[in-house]
């Protein structure tokens, strides 16, 4: 009888285990949330069910100036795969003030909201912020999109702008992004698109950065000051499509544009190949681009495909040869992979033949397609995200 009794719990903790609640969690600029700017996996901002298929999240202390967007989304299982809205939704208050913010998302109609209930007095003080300049060039900024690098902050000036000047910077020929961030996070940054400028020829370069932080204006000005050659690299960069983070035996360092260890060499016929040997490979998708000088500003992915990434799916886990492929022929312009199995078998996106059956994707609703648009799908059983 107790055999018989313990059976049934057994049962039970699956059932229970099957039938898991899902946690939503807000996602958004430092300023409303817990924590850091958009990390989803801090447990701090999970919302609670306040009834059936309501869930809130009250966050206290929040001092918001008045004319800013501060932005957020609800995510599901502390994971991008799933969040609300799909564009980030806005949080502006009247005065600038000490708030109580309350999130509320309805699960049934992924409908996400957000109230500001003032609860004291806030002055801006415009002497208590850093600023700083991130951007995609490893060369100009050190490293690639990082507001937290002193080394990029900003010296205020008599008439009360901040500037930035880097001096003596080899930079190829192409187009720089960057923003200006306060206090060395994203929660607060300028504009809201990127700023961007030319380098208009290879060299060495002073650049100097300008900021207004009452008009939020930005500006960027390179001067050449000398000659440079400069070795153009393209760079593989990709993880495990659909996640949010997570190194790979594959890449290495999650989608990182930087890492040396995936550069690419350049052939006779003008492709640029990378070949990583002896790879022990999980049963996964892999998505992945070739990146430009170390910097996600140029890129090529797979251009069939929405999102612009290029995909290897592997089948069965095992030890693997991998050799990626940029094609830059015009009109090609595209990234491929080609993975052999240690064993003897092949796969790779430009490599299907009549004995190994094309990838089939499936929406939510279980219809074939061929399009993949920005959304979820399901393929040999997995959940893949086009972002």
């Amino acid at each position: 009888m107790k055999k018989i009794f313990t059976l049934i719990a057994m049962m039970l903790v699956g059932t229970v285990s099957t039938f898991a609640q899902d946690t939503y969690t807000v996602a958004g600029v430092s300023d409303i949330v817990n924590g850091a700017s958009w990390d989803q996996t801090n447990t701090e901002n999970d919302m609670t069910e306040v009834e059936t298929g309501i869930y809130q999240l009250v966050v206290t202390g929040c001092k918001l100036e008045a004319g800013r967007d501060y932005t957020y989304k609800v995510v599901k299982n502390h994971s991008w795969a799933e969040s609300w809205p799909a564009d980030n939704a806005v949080l502006t208050v009247e005065e600038t003030a000490e708030y109580t913010v309350t999130f509320e998302f309805d699960e049934e109609w992924q409908d996400v909201s957000a109230t500001a209930e003032k609860t004291g007095e806030y002055v801006v003080d415009p002497d208590a912020k850093t600023w700083t300049v991130a951007g995609s060039s490893v060369p100009l900024f050190g490293t690639s999109w990082d507001p937290a690098n002193a080394d990029n902050d900003m010296t205020k000036q008599s008439d009360g702008t901040f500037k930035l000047v880097k001096k003596a910077v080899e930079l190829g020929k192409g187009t720089i992004q960057y923003k200006v961030a306060a206090n060395h996070d994203w929660g607060e940054a300028y504009p809201s698109s990127n700023a961007s400028f030319a380098i208009p020829e290879d060299g060495t370069y002073d650049v100097t950065f300008t900021f207004n932080p009452t008009t939020h204006a930005v500006s960027a000005t390179p001067e050449k000051t000398g000659s440079a050659v400069i070795d153009h690299t393209w760079t593989i960069a990709g993880g495990v499509a659909g996640a949010d983070s997570g190194e790979t035996t594959l890449f290495g360092p999650f989608w990182d544009a930087a890492c040396a260890d995936n550069d690419m060499t350049e052939q006779s016929d003008g492709t640029w190949t990378l070949v990583k040997e002896n790879v022990q490979l999980d049963a996964e998708t892999y998505a992945f681009k070739a990146c430009f000088d170390h910097s996600f500003e140029l890129s090529y992915g797979d251009p069939e495909t929405t999102d612009g990434n290029a995909l290897l799916e592997i089948n069965r886990a095992g030890e693997y040869n991998v050799t990626f492929t940029l094609d830059l022929t015009e009109g090609a312009e595209k990234v491929s992979a080609v993975a052999k199995n240690l064993s003897g078998d092949s796969t790779g996106i430009d490599e299907l033949n009549n004995e190994q059956p094309a990838t089939v994707y499936y929406n939510l609703q279980g219809i074939q397609t061929n399009r993949l648009q920005r959304g979820l799908y399901i393929t040999n059983g997995k959940k893949v995200v086009v972002k």
